[in-house]
This record gives structure tokens, sequence and C-alpha cells, in this order.
């Protein structure tokens, strides 16, 4: 539709505008989608590991973390009993019991989804290298969390950004937008089937 009223020599000037403003809303439709791709990644790991009957002694440092999460959340204000509360949590989860969860983990700390949360993610699940298919993608994805912040936050209107794009450009973003999703999935799925969450 961009390309169709961009490319359009006679278009009414209201619908100019409108248009800027639509393509301003693309960096917020392609955030959501990167992170409804990550979280549901995640979820999906998280609970083919919980239902799988994997001991805790199995799992691998980093996952291991992420599965141990509620426990050490429990620890927030234990205050004196804290070296007590460490001990009674790593004693009781090993080392047969299953590791499963009761619920979503985020190990994005409710954070957008940029370069420092994938290596939080990284290190939490224990992905191999690389956490992205290319280093150029650090800028798209900073890129599109400006854009998407700044919309959405109200610190500048999605015309003003949309005005700064056109179709071909939002289109150059969309294909990488779509290649960094596809290869976060594939990786899940690598990651799955070689149980590269086991020591």
């Amino acid at each position: 539709m961009i390309k169709k009223i961009e490319l359009n020599p006679g278009i009414d000037p209201l619908l100019i505008n409108n248009l800027k403003g639509l393509r301003g809303q693309i960096f917020v439709i392609m955030y959501a989608c990167w992170e409804y791709t990550i979280f549901n990644c995640l979820d999906r790991i998280q609970n083919e590991i919980s239902s799988s009957n994997t001991s805790f002694n199995q799992l691998k440092t980093g996952i291991l973390s992420t599965f141990l999460g509620p426990q050490f959340s429990s620890l927030e204000g234990t205050n004196s009993k804290k070296w007590n509360k460490r001990k009674e949590i790593l004693l009781s989860s090993f080392p047969n019991d299953s590791a499963e969860l009761n619920g979503y983990i985020d190990v994005s700390s409710g954070a957008n989804i940029k370069m420092r949360q994938l290596t939080t993610i990284k290190e939490c699940f224990d992905f191999p290298d690389p956490i992205i298919p290319n280093p150029r993608f650090r800028g798209r994805l900073d890129e599109l969390i400006e854009n998407r912040n700044a919309i959405a936050h109200g610190r500048i209107s999605s015309s003003i950004v949309g005005s700064r794009y056109t179709y071909r450009d939002l289109g150059e973003r969309l294909e990488d937008i779509n290649e960094l999703c596809l290869f976060f999935i594939q990786k899940t799925e690598t990651y799955l089937d070689s149980q590269e969450y086991l020591k």
C-alpha cells in the first residue's frame, strides 16, 4: 500500500501526510514481530526442556541458572538467612530432580530485545555463537528499537519517523528483520534438536 500511494503522482496531499505516519508505524509492527519471535522461541525451549524429564545435573550452567530463576528470586528479602537459602536451593535441585518451570522466565528483564539482551539470552541458554547472522544487524536492531521507542513513547511522531524512509528503505529493513527472526527460529530448532542445553 505504501508503494502504491508513494508512486502515484496524482495522490491527495492529505494522503501523503498519512503515508508518512504509516511508514513510521512499520517500525512498531516490525519490532512487535521481532519480540514475538524471541519470546515464543524461548518459551518453546523452556517448555521442551520442562517436559523432557531432564534433571538439573544434566543442564549446562547457563540454562541451569535460567531454570533455577524462581528459586534464586526467593532469595530477595531473606537477609541473614540468604546463605542458608542458597545452600537449600542448590541441595534441593541436585542431582536427580527434573528441571521444570511453571511459567515463562523472562531473562531479558522486560527490556527491548537489542544486542545486550541477546547476549544475556545467549549466556542464559548456552546458545552457541553467533547470536545474529551478521554483525551489520546490530545497527539494524538499534535503528528498529530507537524508531519504535520514539513512536511508542511519544517522543517523535510516526509521521516524522516515516518521513525519513521510502518504501524501498522499509523493504530493506523488513527483509533484514525477517532474516533476523528466521535465524533465531532456526537457531532454536537446532538447539532443541541437538539438545545443546545438555552438558
